[in-house]
């Protein structure tokens, strides 16, 4: 995760490279990016391709392909339930016979979601500067899930429509989005 930090506040080096923060209304959120005192829940600073960059060591330690993070066991743990829908830091489903693990994000002015499935090597991560962003990533699951969850082309929406309102959350939110 090369670009990512948990400075607190946002080094000035790295301002430039920060979203502005948006109210639903499209207001920005006065004062810009917020700083946290909580720095696991609300400190990191990333980006969609680390995140991803993220999910894929975890899908490739979980196989056994790696080891950069954790040992394959450990690896296993986080993905396992250890409460509830939860594994150890990622929230867990299942889909069908695949795993799938995430974990979503909010701060004022931004939203984030990172879902990928532990098997199969797919997942996406999207993140918005936008507090609507949550309904843009949850559009974003409906556009390419089909019934059960399977991240493929859906039924559901053409792709015209889909395109139609992705440049128009675009417009209203400076959505910044990496799928794989």
């Amino acid at each position: 995760m090369n670009h990512s930090t948990y400075d607190q506040p946002l080094p000035k080096n790295l301002t430039g490279a920060a979203s502005t923060p948006y109210r639903s209304n499209g207001d920005p959120v006065r004062g810009g990016p917020h700083t946290y005192p909580e720095m696991a829940p609300t400190g990191l600073w990333t980006t969609p391709s680390d995140l991803a960059r993220l999910a894929i060591e975890v899908q490739n330690e979980n196989a056994g392909r790696s080891s950069k993070i954790l040992p394959q066991e450990m690896m296993r743990q986080m993905l396992t339930r250890q409460k509830g829908d939860w594994g150890l830091g990622f929230g867990l489903e299942n889909s069908g016979a695949q795993l799938l693990f995430g974990h979503g994000g909010a701060n004022e002015g931004y939203r984030c979601d990172l879902e990928a499935y532990a098997e199969s090597r797919q997942g996406f991560a999207i993140m918005a500067n936008s507090d609507s962003g949550g309904a843009l990533a949850s559009e974003f699951l409906r556009a390419v899930a089909k019934p059960g969850r399977t991240f493929s082309p859906s039924s559901t929406r053409s792709a015209k429509q889909t395109l139609h309102f992705f440049r128009r959350m675009r417009e209203r939110t400076k959505l910044r989005a990496w799928a794989s």
